[in-house]
């Protein structure tokens, strides 16, 4: 399902990580992936894994695009050129999601797009999961919130428009040190009403879309 998310991990006062996931963000699916990562992973290993990593700029994502679409014969076939470039550059790609934790724990990637600007985006931007290694924290953020942030939230900063949601609030934040069972996860994380507001966002897009 097409739930939009961002995996952000922050070492040494810096963000490291910044993966943008167009599925399935929900905590029992992308949190829970996040959650079983911390859980198995030797997080000092991970640590020396992401100061190996940087940022590779868009222009540059475009031309690997370019190369994939030179190898696929300069077909314009969207799907066969998305599928080979996801093949090649699995931590490039929308669908990989939390998964690129995975990856960079095994040292099989050392460039990464930055899609924290994501945040920003106030009504699209449905879960956001952040690993912070400094404060040892997991935490979990999701949108739609009617209240606005206290300069004690992590995202106070972020500039919104003034007639859309507060930018993504916190939901839950955990110790990495002592992290939850998947079970008592998904229940923090999860409320009943969270159905509704993803119907209420679908009706702001479709009454803004067509408003007379």
């Amino acid at each position: 399902m097409g739930t939009r998310n961002l995996t952000m991990v922050i070492s040494e006062g810096k963000t490291k990580v910044a993966q943008y996931g167009q599925w399935d963000g929900y905590p029992e699916v992308q949190g829970k992936t996040i959650l079983q990562f911390l859980k198995e992973c030797d997080l000092k290993l991970f640590k020396e894994r992401l100061k190996k990593l940087s940022f590779i700029s868009s222009k540059k994502v475009g031309k690997l695009w370019s190369e994939c679409l030179i190898i696929n014969g300069q077909s314009w076939n969207k799907f066969k050129t998305s599928e080979l470039f996801k093949t090649k550059y699995p931590e490039l790609s929308r669908d990989t999601g939390a998964k690129v934790l995975q990856l960079i724990y095994e040292g099989k990637v050392f460039k990464l797009l930055d899609n924290s600007k994501f945040i920003h985006d106030s009504l699209w931007c449905e879960w956001v999961y952040v690993i912070d290694l400094d404060k040892n924290r997991f935490e979990v953020y999701t949108n739609f919130s009617q209240n606005p942030l206290t300069k004690k939230d992590r995202f106070f900063t972020v500039k919104y428009k003034k007639d859309a949601y507060y930018p993504i609030k916190i939901v839950k934040s955990y110790s990495i040190k002592k992290l939850p069972t998947v079970r008592q996860f998904i229940k923090d994380t999860t409320f009943e009403s969270h159905k509704d507001l993803e119907e209420l966002g679908y009706n702001i897009i479709i009454n803004h879309k067509f408003k007379q």
